[in-house]
């Protein structure tokens, strides 16, 4: 039986019921887009919830200091909102399910902050850190956040953690495919779809799912028309969407697992 490595943010966590409040959700870990996957294949998911490619660098890294990483023959990466950078308290991973298909572990730690937009020295942003971690953010600090997110060191960042990934793929050998899931950050270029331009991205293959990810998001996003994000073209995914972004994988990846 092969091992497939599959690395993603918290769209990797399971499926999502909408709540009271519209944009309340609960996450629940008992099925994946990715039990939509031929069943002759042992997967090993790693789900890190507010991540992105700093994160999944840093896993890889680890996976390859461990040994644990050669055991793979095949990768899958699950692309998300970029830039964005998403520190924990801990390299801790909790197991969710351990089946013999599925083995499925979830990022252990809180939140320090999520980077996805610029911090301004004094905002709603910038204040509720302050309030969820009990601290005071100095004044060389807000700046220190709004620099990182109005300038080129986030992007930067983010980048250069992807070109690790794909290094770290390359150099151990396995080959790997990469998907977005996000339509905001997706970019058609000689008719492919790129995250974010890469030109140095060689290993990774890129899968075009544009039109049928938009089909998804009309029907089965957490938040339809008529909530508090009615244009939003983004949310986790209802149950029936994760299916059918699983069925989706799994038909656009039947040659390659």
């Amino acid at each position: 039986m092969n091992k497939v490595l599959i690395i993603g943010c918290s769209f990797t966590a399971g499926w999502y019921e909408l709540l009271e409040g519209d944009t309340d959700e609960k996450v629940y870990h008992d099925y994946g887009w990715y039990d939509e996957l031929p069943n002759n294949n042992q997967y090993t998911v790693y789900s890190h919830a507010g991540g992105g490619y700093l994160n999944y660098a840093h896993l890889l890294y680890q996976l390859r200091n461990s040994g644990e990483l050669q055991q793979y023959s095949k990768c899958i990466i699950q692309e998300t909102w970029e830039p964005r950078i998403c520190l924990y308290h801990t390299d801790k991973y909790l197991i969710s399910r351990e089946e013999e298909k599925i083995h499925f572990y979830l990022k252990d730690a809180q939140k320090d902050f999520i980077k996805s937009m610029a911090l301004v020295e004094r905002s709603s942003l910038t204040d509720a850190v302050e309030n969820t971690y009990n601290l005071k953010l100095t004044l060389q600090l807000r700046n220190y956040l709004a620099d990182i997110g109005s300038s080129v060191y986030l992007d930067a960042a983010v980048d250069s953690s992807a070109i690790a990934v794909d290094y770290i793929l390359k150099d151990a050998g396995i080959p790997t495919y990469r998907f977005c899931v996000n339509l905001d950050s997706v970019s058609i270029s000689d008719n492919s779809i790129s995250n974010n331009d890469w030109p140095h991205i060689k290993h990774m293959k890129q899968l075009d799912i544009v039109d049928e990810m938009q089909e998804i998001y009309e029907h089965h996003r957490v938040w339809p028309k008529g909530t508090k994000f009615p244009h939003r073209r983004a949310g986790h995914l209802t149950k029936t969407g994760t299916s059918l972004l699983g069925t989706l994988i799994a038909t656009k990846l039947k040659d390659f697992l």
